[in-house]
């Protein structure tokens, strides 16, 4: 909300048909996994789809080395504050549970980009914005008894792109 706020107040400073550009940038969704009201409670952890995994922790360790030492050794702390204890032993309920959060990061982050849009409507600068939206990173949520970017699966590679460009 800050974020968005700051580039809010900064466009209304900006002249009248004076070109701009803005790298806006959102910290979140990013561990630590932690999201205000009402983010926090807008999904169930029924509606938060299946985990991609070879099948037990086991199998899930044998599908590579590097993967094996990392469900061995990848502590809670760095994705929750306070916590204790190692990923790959969270239960599939508080895996769906950081799920939830991490879909409300989402959310919120969309509600904020919505904010921004209203004022470039409002702005008239709408129609000649050229907008870019991508992200950093993927995050595993769960997916082979994982959190975060790391890792050579698909769920960690996958980021979005969108490009709106009004003359298209």
């Amino acid at each position: 909300a800050f974020v968005a706020g700051e580039f809010i107040r900064w466009l209304g400073e900006q002249e009248a048909d004076t070109p701009w550009f803005a790298h806006v940038s959102f910290i979140r969704p990013h561990p630590p996994f932690v999201v205000p009201e009402p983010y926090n409670r807008m999904y169930e952890g029924a509606d938060v789809g299946t985990f991609a995994r070879a099948g037990d922790r086991s199998a899930d360790a044998s599908i590579h080395p590097l993967h094996a030492a990392a469900l061995d050794l990848t502590g809670l702390e760095h994705f929750l504050p306070g916590a204790a204890g190692k990923v790959a032993d969270l239960s599939d309920d508080e895996f769906r549970l950081i799920r939830t959060i991490y879909l409300g990061m989402i959310s919120e982050v969309d509600a904020q980009l919505g904010r921004i849009w209203q004022a470039l409507a409002d702005a008239n600068a709408w129609d000649d914005t050229i907008i870019v939206l991508t992200s950093d990173h993927a995050e595993m949520m769960g997916d082979h008894l994982t959190l975060g970017k790391g890792g050579f699966f698909d769920g960690s590679h996958h980021i979005p792109l969108v490009v709106r460009d009004p003359r298209r």
